[in-house]
């Protein structure tokens, strides 16, 4: 009867460590599968981090060209504003010479009479 509870006791130690070595067997791949899982997280966020980057980059160029089409368009007012002044300043520069013109016509008229 002792050989036989030696031999159960046996049998039931080697099924335990059977066991035992299936969970560990288990239990490694659940942490390899892990450590992979974390590395492709790992390069995920960089590779979105990197995106971000870029896109705020993409951001900051097209608010940048945005100030600078605005501030070309402000130039481009000024200046057609001062050309319209300028042709102002002409016209009435132009009336007044034909104005002056016309006073001397005048004139040259009563004095010829």
């Amino acid at each position: 009867a002792t050989a036989q509870s030696e031999g159960g006791a046996a049998m039931n130690a080697a099924t335990a460590a059977a066991d035992a070595a299936a969970e560990a067997a288990a239990d490694a791949r659940a942490l390899a599968l892990a450590e992979t899982t974390k590395a492709s997280l790992e390069r995920q966020i960089v590779e979105l981090r990197d995106r971000l980057i870029e896109l705020a980059r993409d951001r900051r160029f097209q608010i940048c060209r945005a100030n600078a089409a605005d501030a070309a368009a402000q130039t481009a007012r000024r200046r057609a504003s001062r050309v319209v002044d300028d042709a102002n300043r002409c016209a009435a520069e132009v009336r007044r010479c034909v104005a002056r013109d016309a006073e001397r016509a005048a004139l040259l008229e009563r004095v010829a009479e």
